[in-house]
């Protein structure tokens, strides 16, 4: 069976860069990606984060 298009999104892919992209982010680009995926909820994570990880050791991709 012939291939006669491929479907998009059909292959195999991978994000290599996604993390360069995300290491080129100015704080204020993640601070605006964390309002939009945390919402309402927010401040409820920034003080959590503080509590359990005072040092910032996780600290990729969204950091509140």
């Amino acid at each position: 069976v012939e291939k006669d298009s491929e479907i998009p999104g059909s292959s195999y892919g991978n994000f290599n860069n996604a993390f360069d992209e995300l290491q080129e982010e100015t704080t204020d680009d993640r601070n605006k990606r964390a309002r939009i995926n945390f919402g309402e909820n927010l401040q409820q994570m920034m003080e959590l984060k503080r509590k359990y990880d005072p040092n910032v050791l996780f600290d990729k991709w969204i950091v509140v």
